[in-house]
């Protein structure tokens, strides 16, 4: 069964433990500030962990070896992000020797088909219906790194299934029909047009919807023809939680 945020917090508290430190000395030993543990490791450890392994793989053999592991690898292969079939993979690839011929290596080839695990988080309404989003996720889909939009940091990604039918219309070429899973990037600045997901507290619903700036105003509308439509002036405390990356699958 693949571990979970909260699997992977207690086997690196427990390992803090052994190693005879705490969250500071451990952020502090790894040239981040004293809190980023509590703030951004515990909160998203998997997301972390992953992101730093190919944008801080330094700091994350440092992490690792304070914590007793032999390098990065060993930490990723303890939580799950990684196989031992994809270190090995890794490892050959990387031993292949040097070519001298006339044509480059193709640039585009990737030494090993890593995967990175992406949480769902519930549903959100596709309508006026109320949603639920889990503090921890319900599951985790697998992702090829080469399947995901460029320039995205992976640990922002997170999925939601789609609940109701007004993001759905026979006019609309590309739809997003009720029980359909969405790829969402949190903290995204929208433009017009791009499909949002917003929490309106007043409601205490999430809905997902089509983004437009009007003015000081925000306009949040749906596919369908009378489908419901919120203005951020009639609900100020409405709250853009991230921007819809992409429909990953439809029912």
């Amino acid at each position: 069964m693949p571990i979970d945020n909260r699997d992977a917090e207690w086997v690196l508290r427990r390992k803090m433990r052994e190693a005879d430190t705490n969250a500071s000395a451990l952020s502090l030993h790894i040239g981040k500030s004293r809190t980023w543990a509590h703030v951004q490791l515990f909160k998203d450890p998997l997301g972390t962990l992953w992101s730093m392994s190919y944008k801080e793989p330094e700091a994350l053999d440092l992490f690792a070896q304070k914590l007793g592991y032999r390098n990065r690898y060993d930490l990723l292969i303890d939580l799950d992000l990684i196989t031992k079939a994809d270190l090995k993979a890794l490892q050959d690839w990387m031993e292949l020797p040097k070519r001298t011929a006339a044509f480059p290596l193709n640039p585009l080839a990737e030494p090993a088909n890593l995967t990175v695990k992406i949480p769902i988080y519930g549903t959100v309404g596709a309508g006026l219906k109320k949603i639920h989003a889990n503090d921890h996720p319900e599951e985790y889909v697998e992702f090829d790194m080469r399947e995901l939009p460029k320039a995205i940091d992976v640990a922002k990604l997170f999925i939601l299934v789609v609940n109701g039918d007004s993001m759905s219309d026979d006019y609309v070429s590309r739809q997003i029909p009720h029980g359909s899973k969405i790829l969402v990037e949190s903290d995204a600045v929208p433009t017009d047009g791009k499909i949002v997901v917003a929490w309106i507290p007043e409601l205490e619903t999430g809905v997902v919807k089509q983004y437009f700036a009007k003015g000081e105003n925000t306009l949040l509308r749906s596919y369908k023809v009378g489908g419901p439509t919120f203005w951020a002036s009639q609900y100020p405390d409405m709250v853009l939680e991230g921007v819809v990356r992409r429909v990953i699958w439809e029912p």
